[in-house]
């Protein structure tokens, strides 16, 4: 009797183990929709939040880097990296980037998730 419990017990815990998983899994599906790809000049009719110089001590220079950047269906960013540019600016722009805001991209009048180069 005592083992029948301890196997529900297992078989219980096993379960929410694998429930837990699917919920985890799903957070970052976006609705189980895959990002759409977003031209520049959407991006810029879109943006909301205005771009930030990244100032550097010493000597001012002007690189440009790439970032490739996902949004959710509300404008938020969700994923940013760095695609180009120099290293030691790396961490500021994708730091800048994650408190980016786009009003929503839509097809079809439905908002959706979007990917684009910035």
């Amino acid at each position: 009797m005592e083992y029948d419990r301890i196997q529900r017990g297992k078989a219980r815990g096993t379960w929410q183990v694998v429930v837990l998983a699917l919920l985890l899994g799903s957070a970052n599906w976006a609705g189980g929709q895959t990002p759409i790809e977003i031209p520049q000049p959407e991006v810029w009719a879109h943006r909301i939040s205005r771009v930030t110089w990244i100032r550097t001590p010493g000597e001012p220079r002007f690189r440009t880097l790439s970032l490739r950047i996902e949004a959710d269906q509300n404008g938020a960013v969700t994923s940013v990296e760095m695609t180009d540019g120099p290293e030691e600016f790396r961490d500021a722009a994708m730091a800048l980037a994650r408190g980016w805001r786009f009003k929503p991209f839509e097809r079809n009048g439905q908002a959706v998730p979007a990917a684009f180069t910035d």
